[in-house]
This record gives C-alpha cells, sequence and structure tokens, in this order.
C-alpha cells in the first residue's frame, strides 16, 4: 500500500469515483501546501495490486486512517453510519452487517454475505465485526458481489481493513492519543512507535487501552425487595461499560527492491457489562405471566434489568456481574505476506493467516426487573489459511492474476437458556445446551485476465472455483431439567413436564447428527471498461457469487431444517467515474441489480406442543437494485465538501411460507403450510433512500497554528429491522450529525480537537427481536457523545 499525504490527500480522496465517508483535514502550513503540488494518489489493494482506485472498474468506498482517527471511529458500526447502502449493527445473537439491502439472517450459522478481511486475513464470524480498529492505513468497502479475487461469501460485498507498517527507510516515529468521553466518563489510549532497525528492517508497534462506563442507564437494582413487596428500588448504574486492550507488533523485512516480508501479530480482548437491549412495544397487560415488567416501555438508552441472575442448576458457573452479566471477547490474529518481483515485472505473492477468535456472553436476555430470561452463549473459532497468488507485468495489452487458496477451521458453539422460576414459589430450571461443532475445509483456484482490445476499451474476466466441506457434529439441541419444588401443574408454556424428571423438547429420539456437507461452485465474471478520456471512464460488470450453506444453531431448531444449501447471486452493475477541476474534484455514479436465489432465511413455526420451533432453509428469490452517486470537490486551500446518495428498491420476488409477524398484515402462504407470503415485500435494512454531506475545514490561523474541523450529516429513510417485517419494529427515517473542531501546530507536532457523534441524539435500532408475546427487545446505537482528543507526534 502507498498513500501519499500532502494538502489534497488531508481533505478528501480525489481519485476519480471513490465516495469518501470522511476524510478531515490534516495540519499543513500554507507554506508547506506551496511547496506541494501534486495531488494524493491512493492505491488499494482491492484487485491484488497496488492499484489507483480511481482506475478500478468496481464501487469502492475508502476511508483513510487519518479520517478515522480524528473522527474517533472505531467500530465498523461507527464506519457504516455516513456510507449509503452499508448498514452495521449489533444484536443478541449476531451482528447484523447488509449492502445494498442483502445480509445474514440471525443464525450464528450463515455465513456473512459481506465478507470482511484485516491485513488480507479472513475474518468470517459476524462477531468479529465488533472488534475496534485502530492504527489504520485505510479501509477498503466494495459494494456489491465480488466473484473472483474475494470469491465464496461475499455476495453483497467486502470489507477489507489495512493496518499502518513502517517501512524500511522510514525514520524513528512515535505518538501517543488521549481521549476523554464527557458524557459517560469513557477514556481511550493508543501509543504508537515505529522505525527502521537496519536498511532493510523495521518494526511498529500499536497499543491500545480503553474503558467506558457505558451509555445504557439501568434502574433496577434489588429484585428480591421488588419481588416481595412491589417497590422498584432506583439507582443510577450504567450498563455497557466496555474495558478493552489491544497491542499489536508488525515488521517489515526488505532486503532489495525486490523481495519484500510483512509480518504481523495483534492479540486483544475486551469486556462489556450486562445486555445492550431494552424492553419497548410492551403490550396492553404490561406483564409476563402475571408479572409487571416494571419498564418504561421505549427506546431511551435505559433499561429495568435484574441484577440478581441465576446460574445453571447443573452446575456451570456464570460470570453474572450486578448489572446483568457480562460480554468477553478474545482474539488473536497473525499474518505473514511475501512478494518477489522478478523478470519484467512478474510477481508472485505468498499469504499467510491465523486467527483464533473466542466469544462469551453471560447477560439478562430480557433486560426486565424479572428473572425470566438468562442465557450463556459461547462461541470459540480457529482458522489458518494460505494463498499463492501470481501477477504478470501490465504494460502490454495481456495482462493476469493466477491464485489458490486454501483454509482450514474448527468451529464451536453452544447457548443454554436459562429460566429460573423461583418467583413463582418453584424450581424449574430450563437448558438448551445446542452444541454444535463444524471442521471446514476449504480450498479454490481463480484466474482473472485484462485485454486491452483498444487503448481505450478494456476486457475482463475470471472465474473462481471452490470446494467448501464441512463436518459437522450437533447435539440434542434442548433439554429441561426440573428440580424438585416444580409446582402442581401439568405443563409450562404448553409443553407436558415430569416433576423431578426431565425431557427433550424435540421429535421423539432425536438426540443429535453428525454428518458432512460438501458443495463446489464456479463463480465467472466479465467486465467492459472504456476510457473516455484522461478524466472519465465507464464500465459495466456481471457476476455470479455464492454464499456456502451451512448448519444452524439456533436451539430450537427443527431437525429437518438443521443444514441449509448455498445461496447464489447473480450481479450486474455500470458505472461512470469523472475527475475535474484539474483533478481537484471527482464524481462517480453506479447503477446495479442482483438477483438472490435459495435465499438463506431463518423463520419459525410452531411445533406439536404449541412452542416455536425455528427453520433455517433456503425459502425464496430477491431482487436489489438501486442507484449510488458520489462527488467530493477542494474548493480552496483550506475547504472541502463533499456528498453521496443512495437509492435503494430490495424486494422478496418469491418468499412463501415464511414468518407470521404479530401485526397481522401479511397474507397467509397461498400452499397452506402454515406460514405468510412476503412476495412482493420490502426486505429489511434496505432503506430506500440514504446518504450524507460532510465538509472539511483546515484553516491558517497564524503561520504556527491551524483551526480544523469538519461537520458530516447523515440521512436515511425507514427500514425493516426484522425478517418476520412487524410494523412495530420499523427504524423510523433519520438524520444524524457528527462534527469536530480543533487546533494543531502547523507541523504536525500536535493536536487538540472536540469530536461531537450523534449530536441529534437519534434513537438507531441496530438490532431486534420479539420477546415473547410480551413485548419487543431492541439494541440501540449510542447516543449523543462528546470526546475530547489530544494528539502528540514525534519524529518522522
Amino acid at each position: 500500500m502507498n498513500i501519499k499525504f500532502n494538502k489534497i490527500s488531508r481533505g478528501v480522496a480525489l481519485a476519480c469515483g471513490i465516495s469518501m465517508a470522511y476524510m478531515p483535514s490534516a495540519t499543513v502550513s500554507a507554506q508547506q501546501q506551496a511547496a506541494e503540488d501534486d495531488i494524493e494518489i491512493i492505491q488499494v489493494r482491492a484487485t491484488k495490486r497496488a492499484e489507483n482506485a480511481k482506475d478500478i472498474p468496481m464501487a469502492i468506498n475508502v476511508t483513510t486512517g487519518e479520517a478515522i482517527e480524528k473522527q474517533s471511529i472505531t467500530h465498523l458500526e461507527d464506519l457504516s453510519a455516513t456510507i449509503p447502502n452499508f448498514i452495521v449493527g449489533d444484536s443478541l445473537t449476531t451482528n447484523n452487517v447488509y449492502m445494498r439491502g442483502m445480509g445474514s439472517g440471525a443464525d450464528r450459522g450463515f455465513e456473512q454475505s459481506v465478507s470482511m478481511y484485516v491485513n488480507g486475513v479472513y475474518m468470517p464470524r459476524s462477531r468479529q465485526t465488533r472488534a475496534s480498529f485502530f492504527d489504520v492505513g485505510h479501509i477498503e468497502v466494495l459494494r456489491g458481489a465480488q466473484s473472483v479475487l474475494f470469491g465464496l461469501n461475499s455476495t453483497a460485498g467486502a470489507v477489507s481493513i489495512h493496518n499502518n507498517v513502517t517501512n524500511p527507510g522510514d525514520d524513528f516515529h512515535a505518538s501517543v492519543l488521549a481521549e476523554y468521553e464527557t458524557e459517560y466518563e469513557g477514556t481511550k489510549a493508543d501509543v504508537i512507535v515505529g522505525g527502521s532497525l537496519t536498511d532493510t528492517f523495521a518494526v511498529r508497534v500499536a497499543l491500545r487501552e480503553a474503558d467506558s462506563d457505558g451509555w445504557m442507564k439501568n434502574v433496577v437494582t434489588d429484585v428480591p425487595t421488588l419481588l416481595a413487596t412491589g417497590e422498584l428500588s432506583q439507582q443510577d448504574s450504567y450498563v455497557g461499560g466496555r474495558d478493552e486492550s489491544v497491542q499489536r507488533i508488525t515488521a517489515v523485512f526488505e532486503p532489495s527492491s525486490s523481495f519484500k516480508v510483512t509480518a504481523g501479530y495483534e492479540t486483544g480482548e475486551f469486556t462489556v457489562d450486562g445486555s445492550m437491549g431494552e424492553i419497548f412495544n410492551i403490550k396492553p397487560t404490561g406483564e409476563a405471566f402475571g408479572y409487571p415488567l416494571y419498564d418504561d416501555g421505549t427506546l431511551n438508552w435505559q433499561q429495568s434489568s435484574d441484577t440478581s441472575l441465576i446460574n445453571d442448576a447443573s452446575g456451570m458457573t456464570i460470570n453474572f456481574n450486578v448489572n446483568g452479566g457480562e460480554t468477553y471477547q478474545e482474539s488473536d490474529n497473525a499474518f505473514v505476506q511475501t512478494s518477489y518481483t522478478f523478470g519484467n515485472g512478474y510477481e508472485l505473492q505468498a499469504n499467510l493467516g491465523y486467527s483464533d477468535f473466542e466469544y462469551s456472553a453471560a447477560v439478562d436476555v430480557d433486560t426486565t426487573s424479572l428473572p425470566l430470561w438468562d442465557a450463556y452463549n459461547f462461541e470459540t473459532y480457529e482458522q489458518t489459511s494460505g494463498e499463492l497468488v501470481f501477477l504478470s507485468p501490465t504494460d502490454g495489452r495481456f495482462s493476469y492474476i493466477v491464485g489458490a487458496y486454501y483454509q482450514t477451521s474448527d468451529f464451536y458453539t453452544a447457548q443454554p437458556n436459562i429460566v429460573d422460576l423461583n418467583w413463582f414459589g418453584s424450581a424449574i430450571v430450563e437448558r438448551g445446551d445446542n452444541p454444535l461443532t463444524v471442521e471446514q475445509t476449504m480450498m479454490s483456484v481463480y484466474f482473472s485476465a485484462d485485454y486491452d482490445i483498444t487503448d481505450n476499451l478494456t476486457v475482463i474476466a475470471g472465474a473462481r472455483w471452490t470446494d467448501d466441506e464441512k463436518d459437522y457434529d450437533r447435539q440434542a439441541y434442548c433439554q429441561w431439567d426440573m428440580g424438585a419444588g416444580f409446582m402442581n401443574t401439568a405443563d409450562i408454556f404448553g409443553s407436558p413436564v415430569n416433576p423431578g424428571g426431565a425431557f427433550v423438547c424435540s421429535p421423539a429420539g432425536y438426540d443429535g447428527n453428525s454428518d458432512t456437507i460438501d458443495s463446489d461452485n464456479v463463480m465467472p465474471e466479465v467486465t467492459i471498461k472504456y476510457q473516455i478520456n484522461d478524466d472519465s471512464s465507464i464500465y459495466a460488470k456481471a457476476g455470479e457469487s455464492v454464499k456456502s450453506g451451512g448448519i444452524a444453531t439456533a436451539g430450537s431448531i427443527a431437525p429437518e431444517s438443521l443444514v441449509f444449501d448455498d445461496e447464489t447471486v447473480f450481479a450486474l452493475e455500470a458505472g461512470y467515474k469523472l475527475s475535474f477541476m484539474d483533478d481537484a474534484g471527482s464524481f462517480g455514479i453506479t447503477v446495479f441489480q442482483s438477483e438472490f436465489d435459495d435465499l438463506q432465511v431463518k423463520t419459525s413455526v410452531l411445533n406439536d406442543m404449541g412452542a416455536p420451533v425455528s427453520i433455517a432453509s433456503n425459502v425464496g428469490e430477491a431482487t436489489t437494485a438501486g442507484v449510488e452517486m458520489d462527488v467530493n470537490m477542494i474548493l480552496t486551500d483550506w475547504l472541502t465538501i463533499g456528498a453521496n446518495v443512495a437509492y435503494l428498491d430490495a424486494e422478496y420476488d418469491s418468499f412463501r411460507n415464511g414468518p407470521c409477524n404479530y401485526n397481522a398484515n401479511l397474507p397467509e402462504d397461498p400452499n397452506g403450510q402454515g406460514g405468510c407470503d412476503l412476495s412482493g415485500e420490502t426486505m429489511p435494512y434496505a432503506p430506500e433512500v440514504s446518504g450524507s454531506v460532510f465538509a472539511d475545514l483546515n484553516f491558517d490561523l497564524t503561520s504556527n497554528l491551524v483551526l480544523q474541523g469538519g461537520v458530516v450529516v447523515a440521512y436515511s429513510d425507514e427500514y425493516y429491522t426484522d425478517g418476520a417485517l412487524n410494523e412495530d419494529l420499523v427504524q423510523g427515517s433519520y438524520t444524524k450529525v457528527n462534527a469536530r473542531l480543533g487546533i494543531a501546530s502547523s507541523e504536525g507536532t500536535w493536536e487538540v480537537n472536540v469530536i461531537g457523534n450523534n449530536l441529534t441524539e437519534e434513537e438507531i435500532l441496530t438490532g431486534v427481536q420479539e420477546f415473547g408475546g410480551f413485548a419487543d427487545l431492541g439494541y440501540l446505537a449510542a447516543p449523543r457523545t462528546v470526546t475530547i482528543q489530544g494528539v502528540i507526534r514525534f519524529g518522522g
């Protein structure tokens, strides 16, 4: 990667067709600016080569690490907030990652529709997107199916994060960043040190420590007293406190201009106190089994969470704290990238990757004053990968890329769900361990060739063959363990029980399943690019991509729908890119249409006992289509402006026997299978219109002092947030404002900024689910935060 920072690059990426989410200006004096005449050249790795992004015929959004630091963006959710047609949010079961209206459902067995890579290493688990990023060089967001170079599980797009490295020859440099969030007392400190140890070897170390008290207010403290007296005990406690620690080291060895090795290792962990959900849409009774929920029932960053959480009757220890439990995540990632050039421009790349990921959550799921539903969720994932890439020279009419990829992984998950009914005067605990183990082997080969038919007309064609094999073991998915004090009744929640005994709440005789699923696919892609002149080009491309099948993880999954097949997409895209104002401005427009078949969807039906049972299956077809447009302009040496907007039409073409919702606004399945017909309905997380505008300021107050700042205003239309398309679970339209203002030295050695995010305090749902027929459970993005940031830099 080679990103040149100068007066232009600090403001906005001017490579034509790049839509920058936010590109704050850097501290460069007027004298320095006058000495620099060239425009920034952003080189990205989306095509395996280091290329100028404006020359790549695809819809690509690039955000620099400088923008990420100055706006205090630390998570993918923050980044997506200002990129149209890109939605990322947290929920109970998985992280929601949607691109152009398409994403994966709420079962952890679904692969992601938007693949994520960190330093070239594939990160397939949705919860890996929850990790923070820092000391980033740049982030590439590729919208639309990526068939050949990214391969399997990129049907909606891909995100590629490239962290900074120090190269041999670079001078010693160091920086310290400190932040204090004033609203909820959060702190963060980043320390970065790098330099060349020899002429051929350089090292960089990056460290982060961060903590926050959380921004979800919890108002319940003493549940036993509450149950005994009916009096609600209030407190000013906050849920969602996050403690994080990350350490990273990278090294670059470059003994010659033709051979280079880059290696890195990162370890990190974080904990989050409690569940970040809150009850809303409480049904008219406002009760669960006759007991009041003691919650205000509105989405306002406030919950009434049970603080006397229970332990599993089997003796398993769960680390609950007084604020509704804890979530813990730990990861270790390593990579080695080798590049060798020879002959007249041939290049051989060899890349190795390793990822070890662990996640656990023991939380009060219902987030109410009742000890109604507590859950322990556990997930581990370990992956090793290797890739060989051979690239031809590009100085002739014909060039090509040939690659081979191999990956092995081990995945394990379990999710006991616990209900302690001691508050009924009885002793009963429900458990659903649902352990699932998956051993995966994936291999692929791919080929992509560019042929210049004329000096202006190029055809790019390629294909990727992938074989994906998964050996799985899924044990019995639901069991009830009763204590001796079980109350005198014949059933619980409509299911017959045997006091003092146990039963498996699945079809008789089902105690698990072990098998192998294997699929192979060929994913072709062809692109035609026409260079109109030095400043403008048009392109059109078509391709097929696949999201692989898998094994459902839901606790109440029907055995016959345990395994689901591949999902496929046929995608069309066309675009126009323009540079103007002597490369001080850029404009891009993209039109697209993607047709999805064999959609992987999680739905639910009622079993013979009247209890909900999940079904993960391939149920229908969908089409997403729309237009994306962006423009960026450097108006003066101190002011840059830009805007991007998207229109999206995403609907199910065919989705029968789908989920029904409590609004009863969906027609019944015409096949009479008991579900509802969602054909023709709008898909979730698909706002019709979204966009953002920004302005970036970098003004010399004196010869030694710079005023810097910026504002981003992002808008989104309303959209559904659940698969059953409940009208009560629609995220309303919103306008979100982020802004910053600061001063800095003209030499860039220090700066102080005040950063405000979500200044209009918009209530934005990142995930929802129905809750037991009593209410709904929602997860909100952060409220307004105001952060004071200081940065000191040393050396070159």
